[in-house]
């Protein structure tokens, strides 16, 4: 009897996956606002001179663990904050399935509303299990 690797490795991810937002929801189960830039369609003598308004939107992400940023060696760093934010919670919030479009969604933000402190997106890194991301660090700084 033959056993089909790819749905065993699949069932995996997804079992990851779950594991990572319950995990969230129980270390602290915070939530974060992305403000990104939001499409509008301008019209009028303003459009045509370039003086379209600028709209932008707030999207809510939780379950989510914030703690200090650590640098290469290990120590502290004082003005960063790691976010760790479960896979299917950006999923949901964006539909976005691909993890280079949900790191590009992280990356041209203008800025994560932690509390009343807007901090920038410094980078984003993906961790997966057999081939599915299930959490996404980002390193948020002031």
């Amino acid at each position: 009897m033959a056993i089909d690797l790819n749905v065993n490795e699949s069932a995996k991810g997804k079992a990851a996956a779950r594991a990572a937002e319950a995990l969230l929801r129980t270390m602290g189960n915070a939530e974060v606002i992305v403000r990104v830039w939001a499409p509008i369609a301008a019209e009028g003598d303003g459009a045509q001179l370039g003086l379209a308004p600028v709209a932008t939107e707030d999207v809510q992400l939780a379950p989510v663990v914030l703690r200090p940023a650590k640098d290469g060696k290990g120590n502290f760093q004082r003005k960063q904050r790691e976010a760790l934010v479960a896979a299917s919670t950006v999923f949901e919030a964006r539909a976005l399935k691909d993890p280079e479009m949900v790191t590009s969604f992280f990356e041209a933000s203008i800025g994560v509303l932690v509390g009343k402190v807007m901090m920038r997106v410094e980078s984003v890194l993906v961790e997966d299990f057999a081939g599915s991301p299930y959490l996404y660090r980002v390193i948020l700084s002031e």
